[in-house]
């Protein structure tokens, strides 16, 4: 075995959020590693980035900076892709993307999150392996920019510092530079690959596999090894699952409550700044018995479901609930 792999996942994650994943690799053989890669294969939510981070390396100054280059050109034909693609939207596509921002809008009143993922299926298509990928990539994305777009005028001086980087790998090594894929780790070196991940909406608990796959290259042998890595683990619902359970609870239990006081029903008529009122003591009472991390309450709900039955209870009850507080304002103030 001439390698150590650790697979890292963030201790809690939530639903709607960001979490993190990192995969380190130790080189503990006696002979150089090279076309190290890792890829993720499953994952709960969408994958919004991805880099490498050198710990322990010997890599020079020039090596490290033409890995820096072409990661951040990576990043940035994402970004072009990502303009690219809103800017073509049809009028029906507009309206389900207007839609998705709107439940983003609604999920970040309880946490912040990213509204734009690029695709996993355009990792490989984003990536650069050689200079051809280079001008194809520039000419399909980057040309689209206008002239005076900062994104176009950093990958054009990207560009050219990656020229003079290769020309000076290739002085340095006496023979023609060039993208090997991956990265390379000599012996005793290590290499960490974060990976940022969106986590879906969720209304409750979520028991979950993340699977990566790592490959990579023994220089002494020219064996090509790859290795599987899966982790479960267990995402929270998402921060709005309890006080959105609590808001439509209420709302079911006052029409519940009004259709019983009614008979017959034809004569049903909505109080409508009860039922509003009814709502927002469902939120109140939902935030208040809501779970939190370190935090001991006698009741406590975590998912939809929960808040949904709090604010069912709080919705029958409410005029109760008002009477008693109306009569206490009324004391107070006489």
């Amino acid at each position: 075995m001439n390698t150590k792999i650790d697979l890292t996942v963030a201790e809690q994650i939530f639903g709607s959020t960001t979490y993190s994943v990192s995969v380190s690799i130790a080189n503990i053989g006696g002979t150089e590693l090279t076309g190290i890669e890792v890829e993720p294969l499953v994952l709960s939510g969408r994958l919004l980035r991805s880099q490498v981070e050198m710990e322990e390396t010997q890599e020079t100054e020039l090596e490290n900076r033409h890995r820096n280059l072409i990661e951040e050109m990576e990043r940035q034909v994402a970004k072009a892709y990502e303009r690219q693609y809103l800017n073509g939207l049809s009028s029906i596509e507009k309206i389900f993307y207007i839609y998705i921002k709107v439940i983003d809008a609604y999920a970040g009143l309880f946490s912040r999150r990213k509204t734009f993922e690029i695709p996993i299926w355009t990792q490989e298509a984003f990536r650069i392996h050689d200079w051809n990928d280079v001008e194809m990539l520039e000419s399909e994305l980057i040309a689209n920019e206008k002239e005076d777009s900062t994104l176009r005028k950093a990958f054009m001086i990207d560009k050219a510092k990656l020229r003079r980087c290769l020309d000076g790998l290739a002085q340095k090594d006496a023979e023609p530079a060039t993208f090997e894929a991956g990265t390379s780790l000599s012996h005793s070196a290590s290499v960490t690959f974060p990976f940022t991940i969106r986590a879906p909406h969720l209304l409750r608990r979520r028991i979950t596999d993340l699977q990566f796959k790592v490959s990579y290259r023994d220089v002494g042998t020219g064996k090509l090894t790859t290795e599987s890595l899966t982790k479960r683990v267990v995402i929270r619902p998402s921060a709005f699952a309890v006080p959105t359970g609590g808001m439509v609870g209420a709302i079911c239990g006052y029409g519940i409550k009004a259709t019983l006081e009614s008979a017959p029903v034809s004569n049903w008529q909505i109080n409508w700044a009860t039922l509003g009122g009814s709502v927002l003591l469902g939120l109140l009472v939902a935030l208040f018995v809501s779970r939190k991390p370190d935090t001991y309450k006698v009741i406590t709900v975590e998912d939809f479901l929960g808040g949904f039955i709090i604010g069912a209870l709080t919705g029958m009850f409410s005029e109760s609930v008002f009477e008693r507080l109306r009569s206490i304002f009324v004391r107070n103030s006489g």
